[in-house]
């Protein structure tokens, strides 16, 4: 039963992502004068929030604050954008048994101020409503496992296995758009994003019980790269 629901959610976060994608190419369509595409790359400061649920009892139940960079590639137009991003993060210092974090994400967004307009006006301010798939990996440190240590991270605590998890995410955020035209642009933008997971596993038999919940995540970053525009088809 778990299965089939996390089948179902996966399918559904990617069939809205592909709504998303239609409705951005069917907007551009019904749009008059020209057409613009955005290709890019963006970065930013990330800083992901999670709990961990664990038999373990030294980490069941620990909040656990990342700091870390995310990279991206991105295809964007006037109505929405696809991103795909991946990020390296390390847990705080108020985290009593270090973590590492690798996360790779799929995301579409769609800008909210643009939406059942046949002519697009360009705001300053461009708020938006994000959705995403991810997959994570979190290492886990620490002397809290009976068992013989592995290697050791930067600070001496033991390396003890690695959780993978899947979950989807949504969010909303704002862009301030510095640059839109002159073949180039430059967006800032801030989000926040809340994740379910829909997935997790572990090779470590210790650490087969463990899973990340409550997953939120504060990304401040830029977009930038090159504006091709083109005489959209009436």
């Amino acid at each position: 039963m778990n299965s089939s629901i996390k089948r179902k959610s996966i399918r559904g976060l990617i069939l809205v992502l592909v709504i998303i994608a239609i409705a951005a190419k069917s907007f551009t369509a019904r749009a008059q004068g020209k057409k613009t595409t955005y290709y890019g790359y963006g970065i930013s400061l990330s800083l992901p929030q999670q709990a961990v649920s664990s038999n373990i009892q030294q980490i069941n139940g620990l909040k656990v604050n990342f700091t870390g960079c995310n990279l991206g590639g991105m295809i964007a137009n006037s109505y929405g954008k696809l991103k795909a991003n991946i990020g390296m993060y390390y847990s705080g210092s108020s985290v009593p048994y270090e973590m590492d974090m690798i996360r790779g994400s799929i995301s579409g967004n769609i800008y909210l101020l643009r939406l059942n307009k046949a002519k697009v006006k360009n705001h300053l301010f461009e708020p938006y409503f994000t959705t995403s798939i991810s997959q994570q990996v979190t290492k886990f440190y620490g002397n809290y496992l009976s068992n013989d240590p592995g290697a050791s991270n930067a600070n001496g605590q033991p390396y003890l296995g690695k959780v993978n998890s899947t979950r989807i995410n949504a969010g909303v955020g704002i862009e301030l758009q510095l640059e839109n035209d002159y073949e180039k642009f430059i967006h800032l933008f801030a989000e926040v994003t809340y994740g379910v997971p829909i997935s997790s596993s572990s090779a470590t038999l210790a650490l087969s019980q463990t899973k990340v919940t409550n997953a939120m995540t504060f990304n401040l970053g830029v977009n930038f790269g090159v504006v091709k525009s083109s005489r959209a088809k009436r």
